[in-house]
C-alpha cells in the first residue's frame, strides 16, 4: 500500500515544453527576434525576447518569503487573487495582484528604483534621449525639413486649384517660415511637459491642429490674402490645410518616434531588471521591454510610441494582439477594480510593467491592455493610476 501511495502521490514530471515554478507549470517562452542594434535588418547579431507563456501564478516571493503586504488604498497587498475567488480561474488565466505585491516593494522603493534606472547624466530630471530630441540642433533640422515639405505641398495643392495662374514666389517661403515656427514651439512645449517619456500621440495631435491653424491664418492675413486673390473658398482652404497639416504632423512624429526608439534601445541595455514575483531568470517587463516586444511582433515605431487609453489600434495592422494570444499565451484574464470587484474575464486583460512614476494625478504604472471589443484592435498603452488587481507576464532576463 505504501508503495502504491508513493507511486500515486509522486509529483508529475515537468511536461515537455514547460518549466516548473512554485509547483505550477508554465509554457516555455517562444523566442522572438528584434532589431536590437538598429541597423534596419534582423540577423544573427540581433537579440531575442522571451516571454513566459502564462500569466504568473505565484503564492510567495521567488526566495520563498511571504508576498509583500504593506498598506494600500485599493486592492489589498499580500494577496494572490483568483478571478471570482475560484481557484480554477487562476489555473486557467493566472492570478491578479496589487501593483506593489507584483513588484514586491512599496511605492517609495519602486520610485527609487525607477530613478536609478533613469538615464539622466545632467541631472535635470529628463531622460537623456529626450534632451537629445529637445536640442535646438535637432529641432531646427527636423522642423526645417518637415516645414519645407509642408510648404511645398501647400503651394502645389493651391496651384492645382488655380491653374493656369501662378502664385507669387514669396508664398512658399512665408508658409514655410510660419509652419517652422509653429512646429518648433509645439515640440519644445510638448517635450518639456513630458520629461520621462515622449508623448508621440499628443505631439501629433497638437502639431496637426497648430499647423492647420497657422496655414489658414497665413493664407487669410491681409498681406497674404490668397483666398480672395485666387478665388478660393474657405472650405477649399480648410481641406488643403487639414491635409497638409496631417501629413506634416505624421511625418515629423514618425521621425521623432524612430529617433527616440534608437536611443531607448541603447539606454535599455543599462536598465536594472525588477524581478518582482517572477521566477529566477525572469523579470517584470519595463515599459521599454514591452515596446521592444511589440515591435518584434511587427508594431511600427510610431505606433509603439503612442499612448493613451483612447489609442486602441496600436499594432492592429500587424495583428500584434493575435500573435500575443496565439503564439505567446496571452489571455483575456480580467482584472480587479480598486473596490475589489472582478470585471472583464474573457473580455480584457491588463498587464503590469515595472515602469512607475508619480505626477499630478498620483502614483502610476505603465500598463498594457488587450480587449475583445471591435473597437480595441490593438495593444493599449497607458498610465494606470487606480490601485487595481492586474495580471503579470514575465520576460526572460
Amino acid at each position: 500500500v505504501i508503495g502504491l501511495c508513493f507511486s500515486a502521490c509522486k509529483k508529475d514530471d515537468v511536461p515537455e515544453g514547460y518549466m516548473e515554478h512554485q509547483g505550477d507549470f508554465y509554457k516555455n517562452p517562444v523566442p522572438v527576434q528584434f532589431d536590437s542594434n538598429n541597423d534596419g535588418i534582423i540577423d544573427a547579431s540581433d537579440a531575442f525576447i522571451e516571454v513566459l507563456g502564462t500569466n504568473l501564478l505565484a503564492s510567495e516571493t521567488p526566495s520563498g518569503g511571504a508576498l509583500y503586504s504593506g498598506e494600500t488604498d485599493g486592492v489589498r497587498n499580500g494577496v494572490r487573487y483568483c478571478y471570482q475567488n475560484v481557484e480554477r480561474n487562476c489555473e486557467k488565466n493566472g492570478s491578479l495582484y496589487s501593483m506593489e505585491t507584483a513588484l514586491n516593494a512599496d511605492w517609495e522603493t519602486l520610485l527609487q528604483n525607477a530613478s536609478a534606472n533613469m538615464n539622466d547624466q545632467n541631472g535635470n530630471g529628463m531622460w537623456d534621449y529626450i534632451d537629445e530630441i529637445l536640442s535646438s540642433v535637432y529641432i531646427n533640422k527636423e522642423c526645417g525639413a518637415a516645414s519645407a515639405q509642408a510648404a511645398k505641398e501647400f503651394v502645389n495643392r493651391i496651384n492645382q486649384i488655380i491653374t493656369p495662374e501662378v502664385l507669387v514666389p514669396s508664398v512658399e517661403g512665408i508658409t514655410q517660415e510660419a509652419i517652422h515656427r509653429t512646429m518648433t514651439d509645439v515640440l519644445k512645449k510638448s517635450l518639456n511637459d513630458t520629461k520621462t517619456y515622449v508623448d508621440i500621440t499628443s505631439i501629433q495631435e497638437v502639431l496637426n491642429k497648430a499647423i492647420t491653424s497657422i496655414i489658414e491664418f497665413t493664407a487669410t492675413s491681409p498681406e497674404n490674402d490668397w483666398v480672395n486673390t485666387y478665388h478660393l473658398s474657405y472650405a477649399q482652404l480648410d481641406i488643403i490645410a487639414n491635409s497638409v497639416a496631417g501629413n506634416a504632423a505624421t511625418a515629423l512624429s514618425n521621425k521623432i518616434a524612430n529617433d527616440a526608439l534608437v536611443q531607448i534601445k541603447k539606454e535599455s541595455v543599462s536598465e536594472n531588471h525588477v524581478q518582482g514575483l517572477c521566477p529566477n531568470g525572469f523579470h517584470v517587463p519595463s515599459d521599454t521591454d514591452w515596446i521592444m516586444f511589440e515591435m518584434a511582433l511587427g508594431m511600427s515605431a510610431s505606433e509603439a510610441m503612442q499612448s493613451g487609453i483612447e489609442i486602441t489600434n496600436r499594432g492592429a495592422a500587424a495583428k500584434v494582439v493575435e500573435k500575443m494570444i496565439h503564439t505567446h499565451g496571452f489571455a483575456y484574464s480580467g482584472y480587479m477594480t480598486e473596490g475589489e470587484h472582478f470585471v472583464s474575464e474573457n473580455d480584457a486583460g491588463v498587464f503590469m510593467s515595472s515602469s512607475v512614476g508619480v505626477d499630478d494625478e498620483g502614483y502610476y504604472m505603465w500598463v498594457r491592455e488587450i480587449a475583445k471589443s471591435e473597437k480595441y484592435t490593438g495593444v493599449i498603452r497607458y498610465k494606470h493610476y487606480a490601485p487595481s488587481g492586474l495580471s503579470v507576464r514575465c520576460f526572460k532576463n
